[in-house]
């Protein structure tokens, strides 16, 4: 009798399965991923380290020698580069972008607030005197005060310097605000009434004694004012300027003082002034350049540096110790790769590149010439294969496999790739693509010899295709394989050629140039970005005039871009398309709605997007930019060829209005699969889909009338378009 109500209550939840409403937006979470390594700006708070990085702000516990907090936008920041961090009377922090941002962290609401005020401007620094924030800009130095949150007003007229000097730097020295520029040191006391005036300002100049060049850095010490420049390192007291003996002519870039010491920092080494005896002392070299100065409480010395993270310094040995955050190697992404474990492998950028990262959903793995032996750090493309292997393309290194843990380099000193005819030892391999068969098809850019594809079989049997075998004499710019394992090949000039090798890519005897399109077939350009396929064998070409669908023999243009200006195209686990171009993301849902994602109206950490990729298995979609890596948590799935059973979590599901989770996950759909939730009894609560093309959905708790459900046991219903139904029990507990 129980089985048998059962079974009737089944039929009935299929039959009340009609058309409903998606319960959630596909994109659920942003994350914010960046390189934090080199350390701009360091502030002391109790035991711990206030740190501006070139990815945001990170919080270091010197007791436990640990990065405690990391901050970007996602978290609060307006935007990912801080360059001075203070920290009021009040214990809030103040981090001031290089954008000119003003962005506060209140202690107390844990939250952080922005102020725009500065944001047309490039800010050079901060400092702190009670209420007032001076901030040092590129058009003079404004007073902003913090308790009306408001800035009260710039000097720009800084006595016989230009109007709207560049400000570098900033400190108050016997009740005077100082302020250093490429002409010198202007002052003014602060009990005058206009420091707006000109004449409220005295300048110090080289007519004056002073060293020439930018002034880099400030510090009062006592009855001294400690001047760094870019020719070294000054003192001037009321009997006028002094150059110390024993410190280099260079570069200063932070000073710190203590009750009995000053350190001075250059570029890469660092001084101690013993204020007693009066003796200069050099106490160590560091290899990475060096960007601020930090000192505790108990005497350390902290370095920040450029992209090898922070450095503890033994005031008395000289002796450094490295701490190094969790990120990528970098800040630019310009391809991406996730291969069968789930791992995402980032190619960086040909120009300034910082090797291969790998990210595990937990931490990074960095790779590069120094610690991974890459022959280049400049990697351009990356692809994963089903065996397991990830092939990374280089601008001028050829390329390189990584094979179950050890990497493989193929080079032109090698033989395995071709060189530019300039240089023929610098190969560039700009993009990989593999087929159906796990071939991996790769683009040798202006080989010398006229190559311009080059096929690697799974057992590494090497194959080569030049321009005599009918490829085009442009560049190869992207390849991308279509369901009948043809290769689309997108050129900087000739348009696309398709290339069928009839599944022997060893045997050049039967292969054929199966099709050529250009402006003439509607390409909106014969310069090609990017070509990818989706599920219907549709092919989407993005040139650097838009972008083109090719489909049943026609080439259509699709319009509703953001730019033009595309950097990549690829498809999702559902069939969307996703297009990255200089000025943000747009989302082409069933091939007619856009939407559109940019630094305006979503945590995106750069305008220009470089590469986007899927974990199907995740949800996960992985943005790349020109300044960070945007994860988003979404769900997209790829839906389940055969549904066997569901999995839904959290269970039990602790709904609350004001706390607990935001919803229940429901995973293993098959694709179109409609999809409810039922009491106990069989009664409907919500539809939540009648054509999921995901292999996920989600519930918010809600029933159709859009309250919170009551606890209870609730019936999870999935039925796929044959009929097929799938049920599983989750416990709602209501607070």
């Amino acid at each position: 009798m129980i089985r048998a109500a059962k079974r009737r209550s089944i039929i009935t939840i299929v039959w009340l399965l009609a058309v409903a409403i998606p319960a959630f937006p596909e994109i659920l979470s942003w994350k914010t991923i960046t390189n934090q390594s080199t350390v701009e700006d360091i502030a002391v708070v109790g035991d711990s380290l206030l740190l501006a990085t070139s990815g945001g702000i990170v919080v270091f516990d010197r007791k436990k020698e640990a990065f405690v907090a990391s901050f970007t936008n996602t978290e609060g920041l307006s935007a990912n580069h801080p360059i001075r961090v203070v920290v009021d009377r009040s214990g809030n922090w103040w981090a001031g972008m290089a954008s000119g941002d003003l962005n506060r962290y209140d202690l107390k609401r844990e939250t952080w607030d922005y102020f725009p005020d500065f944001s047309r401007f490039q800010l050079h620094d901060m400092m702190l005197s009670g209420d007032s924030l001076f901030v040092a800009l590129h058009i003079g130095i404004s007073l902003f005060l913090i308790s009306k949150e408001e800035a009260k007003e710039t000097y720009q007229n800084l006595g016989d310097f230009p109007v709207a000097s560049d400000v570098f730097c900033a400190a108050i020295f016997q009740n005077a605000l100082w302020v250093g520029t490429d002409d010198g040191l202007a002052y003014a006391d602060l009990n005058q009434v206009n420091l707006k005036a000109p004449q409220s300002w005295r300048n110090l100049t080289v007519d004056d004694g002073l060293l020439p060049g930018r002034i880099t850095a400030l510090l009062p010490v006592g009855d001294t004012l400690w001047i760094g420049t870019e020719r070294g390192m000054q003192w001037y007291t009321p009997e006028g300027l002094k150059i110390p003996s024993g410190m280099p002519a260079e570069p200063v870039t932070g000073m710190a003082a203590g009750k009995k010491t000053v350190f001075v920092a250059f570029d890469h080494r660092l001084y101690r002034y013993n204020r007693q005896t009066g003796e200069i002392e050099y106490l160590t070299w560091v290899t990475p350049q060096i960007h601020a100065i930090g000192m505790d409480p108990e005497g350390t010395v902290w370095l920040g540096t450029e992209g090898e993270g922070l450095l503890k310094v033994d005031p008395v040995s000289g002796d450094t110790k490295q701490y190094l955050p969790d990120g990528p190697a970098g800040n630019q992404f310009g391809d991406l790769a996730v291969d069968g474990e789930g791992r995402l492998w980032c190619a960086s950028s040909a120009l300034y590149g910082a090797g291969i990262y790998r990210y595990d959903g937990t931490g990074w793995t960095n790779f590069n010439t120094r610690k991974g032996n890459l022959p280049s750090d400049q990697t351009v493309a990356v692809a994963a294969t089903p065996a397991g292997d990830v092939w990374v393309g280089t601008w001028g290194g050829g390329v390189f496999r990584f094979h179950h843990g050890e990497m493989e380099a193929y080079t032109a000193q090698t033989g395995h790739v071709f060189g530019i005819p300039e240089n023929v030892g610098y190969a560039v391999i700009n993009e990989i693509a593999v087929d159906r068969l796990g071939t991996v098809w790769m683009a040798n850019f202006r080989a010398y010899n006229g190559t311009r594809l080059i096929a690697v079989t799974p057992d590494l049997q090497w194959a080569y295709f030049t321009v005599s075998d009918g490829l085009p004499s442009a560049n190869v710019t992207s390849i991308a394989v279509d369901l009948e394992n043809r290769k689309w090949i997108g050129t900087d000039g000739n348009g696309v050629y398709v290339y069928d090798d009839k599944y022997t890519p060893l045997d050049l005897s039967d292969d054929e140039i199966v099709l050529r399109l250009t402006t003439a077939d509607g390409l909106e350009s014969g310069n090609v970005t990017a070509v990818a396929v989706d599920s219907l064998n549709t092919v989407w070409i993005a040139t650097t005039g838009g972008l083109n669908a090719y489909q049943a023999g026609r080439v259509f243009t699709m319009y509703g871009l953001i730019t033009n200006d595309i950097r990549c195209v690829e498809v999702d686990p559902v069939g969307n398309k996703w297009v990255g171009t200089s000025l943000g993301l747009s989302i082409l849902k069933d091939d007619i709605t856009w939407e559109h994602y940019t630094t305006e109206n979503s945590p995106l950490p750069a305008p220009t997007v470089e590469s986007v990729a899927f974990n199907p298995i995740t949800g996960q979609a992985f943005v790349g930019t020109t300044a960070g890596l945007s994860v988003l948590e979404t769900t997209l799935i790829r839906p389940a060829v055969k549904m066997e059973r569901l999995n839904v979590y959290p269970n039990p599901f602790h709904l609350s209005e004001t706390g607990g989770a935001t919803h229940l996950t429901i995973d293993g759909l098959a694709r179109d699969a409609a999809v409810g939730i039922y009491t106990a009894q069989g009664n409907l609560v919500r539809k939540l889909s009648a054509a999921s093309a995901s292999g996920r959905i989600l519930w918010d708790g809600r029933d159709q009338n859009g309250e919170y459900v009551p606890s209870g046991v609730y019936l999870v219903v999935a039925v796929d378009p044959a009929g097929k139904s799938v049920a599983t029990k989750v416990a709602v507990l209501r607070k």
